[in-house]
């Protein structure tokens, strides 16, 4: 059985190593911002690992929360950085003033 829980553990947790991770990479966004999700994930892996020992109450009130903790911090800097590019995208567009000499009234007139 604590092998089981071990597995389950890794793969759970793996998933959401790999999101934090993204975050981290992020150093548009503050310092508390990127590793925040990480630190989340980690302390969710570790009180997981606790069931393995049987202290599942403790494991049951701390684990679950963390992880989704984890996973809204991650997306929400995944968000933010979206948007940001996509921001950057919007403003990099210009759109060139009209000539003068080409307008529709000076060609009819």
């Amino acid at each position: 059985m604590e092998l089981f829980a071990i597995v389950f553990v890794s793969v759970a947790g793996g998933g959401v190593l790999v999101r934090a991770r993204t975050v981290v990479r992020m150093y548009e966004l503050a310092a508390w911002q990127r590793w925040l999700p990480l630190g989340l994930a980690l302390i969710g892996i570790a009180t997981s690992l606790l069931r393995a020992e049987d202290v599942v109450p403790v494991a049951g009130l701390i684990a679950l929360p963390c992880y989704v903790a984890s996973v809204l911090f991650a997306q929400a800097g995944i968000q933010h950085a979206v948007d940001e590019a996509a921001r950057r995208r919007r403003s990099d567009v210009t759109i060139p003033a009209p000539d003068p000499d080409r307008t529709p009234a000076s060609a009819w007139g």
